[in-house]
């Protein structure tokens, strides 16, 4: 009948699963995280990508009910936890903006300047953009490693001294 043919070609499923991420049927588990329907483009990625990568790094399958907000994970315990900890951090993300000084931005934005680079490195996780024209800097990551990076940014002080010339002119262009 329907239902067992039904039931076999689910149980083959689960077993070429397993086959293809390294594990047996019954290490086999299901997670599901909750996704706000606005963010389904941004987990899932352009053609799938986001998605692509997570099930490659960490060796899960991923499905996503668009309708729903849901995303389903199928993968061995640790993979699968691995999995929902990947895709919160893009489903519980958040988009923030804080105002620096123009003091601030040259100094981040100079040659001469390691800091931006260090404060990326310790945020890996948020994405960091340097809003120069308008003096703000644009986050958007998990909302405690979001906060993490506004407090770098916050606690980075900047000293500006003016010298002046003698003894020479200096031709300014205007």
């Amino acid at each position: 009948t329907n239902a067992n043919i039904s039931e076999i070609e689910e149980a083959l499923s689960k077993v070429e699963l397993a086959k293809r991420l390294g594990c047996s049927v019954s290490d086999l588990i299901n997670r599901e995280v909750d996704c706000p329907v606005e963010k389904l483009g941004r987990v899932i990625g352009k053609h799938g990508a986001t998605i692509k990568a997570i099930e490659e790094k960490v060796g899960v399958h991923i499905d996503v009910d668009k309708i729903h907000g849901k995303i389903h994970v199928r993968g061995n315990e640790s993979a699968a936890e691995e999995a929902v900890k990947e895709l919160e951090n893009l489903t519980l993300a958040v988009d923030e903006e804080i105002e620096v000084s123009a003091e601030l931005i040259t100094y981040l934005l100079s040659q001469h300047s390691d800091i931006l680079s260090k404060i990326k490195d310790d945020n890996p996780d948020v994405f960091i953009n340097v809003l120069a024209k308008i003096t703000r800097i644009h986050m958007r990551g998990h909302p405690a490693k979001v906060s993490k990076a506004k407090s770098d940014f916050h606690s980075v002080q900047v000293v500006s001294k003016t010298r002046t010339l003698t003894g020479r002119e200096v031709a300014i262009v205007v």
